[in-house]
Order: structure tokens, then sequence, then C-alpha cells
């Protein structure tokens, strides 16, 4: 269960900060009206400008600004996963494929499914 309930805000919105920033002409919005028209606290505008600044190229034009790779969110920080996802789809397609499979432990069905890892880990 996550501590807050924080939801990064999706590239559409991300999109949307950047063009009202850009296309405002000589009546630029300041970051506050941004926020407003786009229901978005005026300091996750400041920060998704900073970002798309920071990752765009330095002459960087509004569509190089508008790429997706440029707004996509920077990877958060933490422990790697035990297991790929690869494995723990085999792993649950494994324990679901019938209902003996689904009776037993998961340590003993990632065995089965010559899936290594530790107890703990699956």
């Amino acid at each position: 269960m996550p501590k807050t309930d924080r939801k990064e805000l999706t590239i559409g919105k991300r999109a949307a900060i950047v063009a009202l920033a850009e296309i405002s002409g000589n009546e630029k919005l300041s970051r506050g009206e941004i926020g407003r028209k786009l229901n978005v606290k005026k300091q996750a505008v400041s920060k998704i400008l900073k970002h798309v600044d920071e990752n765009a190229p330095p002459d960087a034009t509004i569509d190089d600004k508008l790429e997706t790779s440029v707004l996509k969110p920077n990877p958060r920080p933490g422990r790697p996963r035990a297991i790929s996802d690869q494995d723990r789809d085999r792993l649950i397609e494994c324990a679901t494929r019938n209902r003996e499979q689904r009776k037993k432990s998961w340590p003993i069905i990632a065995r089965e499914c010559k899936i290594y890892a530790s107890k703990t880990a699956i």
C-alpha cells in the first residue's frame, strides 16, 4: 500500500503543460496559471518544465520538447525486483495451470518451473 495517494502525471498532461508554457506567445502564462488551467499544482508545473529543460537538447524546438523520451519521468529509485517479469509471468502460469497446482506453495511451484530464487523472493 502506498504511503501517499500522489499520482504520477500522465505523458499527455506533461505535454499539455509544456505546450501551454511554449505556445502562450507574448503573453507567457505563469506556472500558477498553467496549473490552474490543468488542475495541477504550481510546483508540479515547475518540476516538469525543469525536467524537460534538463532532458531536451540545448537548441530544442517545441516538437523536441514534446517527445515522449523527454517527457517521460526518470526511473524511481529502489531495490530491483528479485525475479524478472518474464519469470513472474511464467510462475503465475505454472501456478494457475490446474487445481492441483493451485494447492502447492510458491517455492514448490517455482522449483518445478525451474525458477531459481530464494523463498522470500517468491
